[in-house]
């Protein structure tokens, strides 16, 4: 997954240079920023494949997951946050009877969006998330009977909705800390499974967990 890990390599520089750009501009607005650092897990529903009894089956591949927020404004027990989300799983696994599908890929969702949070200041926050971008997929150089074949890579669009739930913790090393659960889905064109896929768009529902920082 060569150009996989390339790519990788891109979005983390440029997740980095967006977090440390915007606050050093709105360093002195007093301005409310997060970065949430989390793991969690991809599940996609089955694939079935065009004038087929076939279908694809997916793996419950680990995802690393990167947001940064800034809160835009606050208003009626409510904040309203940019999100710039970075959401990648090195190594999805593949069924299929049809032993042309590639055995495994990887992907990458980057959809910057708008949150909105109930509640901001409260122990336990919920909110919701709506995005759109770009999504990446990589998939393997072995197909499902394990035959060499060359590596498919394959931009998308997406959309992304979700939502969650923060809860604020009394914890401080150098910044407050918090902890997240949430669920999004990326809603995206099709990886290239080297026939067609019946059903148009794919789901790619992620559901993590982790730590939040807020500065």
């Amino acid at each position: 997954m060569t150009l996989f890990w390339h790519m990788l390599r891109k979005a983390t520089l440029l997740f980095i240079l967006s977090v440390f750009t915007v606050s050093a501009v709105h360093a002195e607005e007093g301005s409310k920023n997060e970065v949430g650092l989390l793991l969690g897990a991809t599940v996609t529903p089955t694939r079935t494949l065009s004038g087929q009894s076939a279908t694809v089956e997916f793996g419950s591949g680990l995802v690393f997951q990167a947001t940064y927020a800034r809160q835009l404004s606050h208003f009626y027990g409510a904040a309203l946050f940019f999100e710039l989300p970075f959401v990648a799983s090195p190594l999805v696994g593949l069924s299929s009877s049809n032993l042309s599908v590639p055995a495994n890929y990887a992907f990458l969702f980057v959809t910057p969006g708008l949150r909105l949070k109930v509640r901001p200041h409260s122990a336990v926050t919920p909110w919701v998330s709506l995005g759109g971008g770009y999504g990446f997929f990589e998939e393997s150089k072995e197909r499902q009977d394990g035959t060499v074949i060359p590596r498919i890579n394959a931009g998308r669009g997406a959309v992304q909705f979700g939502g969650g739930v923060d809860f604020r913790k009394p914890i401080k090393v150098l910044f407050p800390l918090g902890f997240r659960a949430e669920v999004r889905d990326f809603y995206s064109g099709t990886p290239d499974f080297r026939t067609t896929a019946s059903g148009g768009l794919q789901h790619n529902l992620v559901l993590s967990g982790g730590l939040v920082v807020r500065f």
